[in-house]
């Protein structure tokens, strides 16, 4: 583009423009990329501040769940060629085991990990309930499927009722634990023990009701939810959940150990913190955070290397102009405040579109940012700051060249 742009200037332009100020007309074009490249990367920085404050946030939310000292293993015994029976007896078996060891508090068993970004959900229907407009007849319920040990893990308590037991055998009617948003919903606020609820042609029983929890993801809003013994749900892969009170590395250790010491054909175990498998809810925010940052500052780095070619070339262009002001009495620190304030003038523009832009981009973020607003006065506040001191810095380069000019070389070199 300059190149092509080069091409059709008039050479007799510059000779009837060589007259004090001539040389301050820069090229609009320049101008709109600089103050473009500005805008952008303050967008991408608001963006990254935005998660990054989004992301501390995410970390103290509270999932009514406690992770910490948990380690996990995950399973799938069917792919080895488990049936039922055999399945059934190797998970007891290693539970048995792993109850021996020194420090383990609690073992248990679930279908799929808390927090995992997914649920399994199933159509239901609750005797008395009014469904709400657009409902229909059926209701939809995500649940899980856990042993009797499970709330004693992850340390959920049951307000009412009781947890699963040993009588929850297979052959036994089915049973489930519900939260208190399905309470609230379906049952009015009344006494969930004894009362059921029908999936397919299934009738449910309701045994205890848990606490609320975050059971997918960090934002989602409380939903109704239920969990079913595992003893009445067979699958052959299941997620062992072991509490400890020492070393969860140990832990690791012992689990690996029990499983080749059941099993040596099986293959061993991936054993993960459950707070580390877990923090996989923060994923979009940190990836968000880390990309949009890495962009914004390669952007400021860009912006300011611009700011900086421009403001030197103004400062070429306009040797003339200086070396007369100086001549004509103008102190240093004017002509120093001269070059920055004509620089400052990009940036005001190029931030005032960024924030414009920013403010109408962050709204779409509202769903990631865990309550942070989208004009949250902090990261508002502070990345425009930030512009401006990189981009005062890029200008007063060239600004302090400029005063530090001989006024009498300036015009015998024009």
């Amino acid at each position: 583009a300059p190149a092509l742009q080069a091409t059709g200037v008039d050479l007799t332009l510059p000779l009837r423009n060589d007259s004090p100020g001539a040389g301050a007309r820069r090229s609009r074009t320049r101008d709109a990329l600089v103050a473009g490249q500005l805008a952008l990367s303050l967008l991408l920085l608001v963006a990254a501040g935005l998660f990054l404050r989004a992301l501390e946030r995410g970390q103290r939310v509270d999932p009514g769940i406690d992770t910490g000292n948990v380690t996990t293993a995950s399973f799938d015994v069917g792919t080895f060629g488990y049936d039922e029976a055999r399945g059934r007896l190797f998970y007891c078996r290693l539970k048995d085991r792993l109850a021996g060891v020194l420090g383990v508090a609690a073992i248990s068993y679930t279908r799929m990990l808390p927090l995992s970004m997914s649920m399994v959900a199933e159509e239901i229907q609750v005797d008395g309930y009014r469904p709400q407009p657009g409902e229909g007849d059926r209701v939809t319920l995500a649940f899980a499927q856990v042993d009797p040990d499970y709330f004693r893990v992850v340390r959920m308590p049951i307000l009412r009722g009781r947890s699963f037991g040993t009588a929850d055998a297979a052959t036994a009617p089915p049973v489930a634990v519900v939260n208190q948003t399905f309470t609230r919903r379906f049952l009015s606020g009344g006494d969930p023990i004894g009362r059921s609820f029908r999936m397919d042609t299934t009738v449910i029983t309701i045994v205890g009701e848990a606490r609320d929890a975050k059971y997918a993801t960090l934002t989602e809003e409380p939903a109704p939810f239920a969990y079913f013994p595992l003893s009445q749900r067979w699958h052959p892969a299941e997620n062992l959940l072991v509490r400890s009170e020492g070393d969860p590395l140990m832990v690791g250790a012992a689990i690996r150990d029990a499983v080749h010491g059941l099993d040596a054909t099986l293959p061993v175990p991936l054993v993960t913190p459950l707070k580390a498998a877990t923090s996989i809810v923060l994923l979009p925010q940190r990836v968000a955070a880390y990309v949009t940052g890495a962009l914004g500052l390669v952007g400021l780095l860009l912006a300011a290397v611009g700011l900086y070619g421009v403001i030197a070339y103004s400062v070429s262009q306009r040797t003339r102009e200086i070396g007369v002001r100086m001549a004509l009495g103008a102190n240093r620190g004017a002509v120093l405040l001269l070059v920055v304030r004509d620089a400052m003038r990009l940036v005001v523009i190029g931030m005032a579109i960024g924030i414009v832009l920013a403010v109408a981009a962050t709204w779409v973020m509202t769903p990631f940012l865990f309550g942070v607003s989208p004009v949250d006065g902090l990261t508002f506040a502070g990345v425009p700051l930030l512009l401006a001191g990189v981009a005062i810095l890029a200008s007063y380069l060239p600004a302090r060249r400029a005063a530090a000019m001989d006024p009498m070389t300036a015009l015998r070199g024009d």
